[in-house]
């Protein structure tokens, strides 16, 4: 068992709660009105768990939190302030074959390629091409205030706050220029802003 899959054990009881007390899973930030909260809540669960019990639903739960506390608010907040200034954007999604203690890539694991842990030190070939791949580009950037000036004949665009598509770059042993990660599920929250929202849903706030 994963160290994900046994804390989601220990865990279960506090999802079947949620799995009563749908109101639980609106942002508070989207609107303060019960019944609201209810509807939208209702229509979250259905999304991601689409009629199965969250209390079983490891997978589609562990998506759901990666959706709502992370991929919506940094997706949201980048879009803001490339009004201001040069954003770039990206998704890391190299899984080392290093044996770890659960499957997929955590929030922040990307640091570990920047920084050796005292506990941790790369041997694999390709996590030290990774490593070279991420320093070099933040290097770029520090320098240059780009992070691809000459690499590999890869251009890596800065998002446009008008433009319809959101530009990032998928990191993985390769780079690749993508746009709109995750879309289905950022036009379902933007969707539900409009629909349930107390205020401007361009204001769809980052948390």
């Amino acid at each position: 068992m994963s160290l994900i899959h046994f804390l989601l054990a220990i865990l279960r009881p506090v999802l079947i709660y949620y799995d009563i007390v749908m109101h639980n899973w609106a942002p508070h930030s989207m609107t303060k009105d019960v019944n609201k909260r209810i509807f939208v809540g209702g229509e979250i669960e259905n999304f991601f768990f689409n009629g199965l019990l969250i209390a079983i639903s490891d997978e589609r739960f562990i998506e759901l939190m990666s959706v709502d506390q992370f991929d919506r608010g940094i997706r949201q907040a980048a879009t803001l302030m490339s009004f201001w200034t040069k954003v770039y954007c990206y998704v890391f999604g190299y899984e080392s074959k290093t044996e770890k203690l659960y499957k997929g890539v955590a929030h922040g694991e990307d640091l570990g390629y920047f920084f050796t842990y005292a506990n941790e030190r790369k041997t694999d070939p390709t996590d030290i091409k990774v490593s070279e791949i991420l320093v070099k580009l933040w290097s770029n950037f520090v320098k240059k205030c780009d992070p691809t000036p000459h690499f590999n004949n890869t251009i890596w665009h800065p998002l446009n706050a008008t433009a319809s598509n959101f530009n990032y770059m998928s990191i993985n042993e390769s780079m690749v220029p993508a746009v709109n990660p995750k879309q289905k599920s950022w036009e379902f929250y933007k969707n539900k802003w409009l629909e349930y929202g107390d205020n401007n849903p361009d204001l769809m706030t980052t948390y």
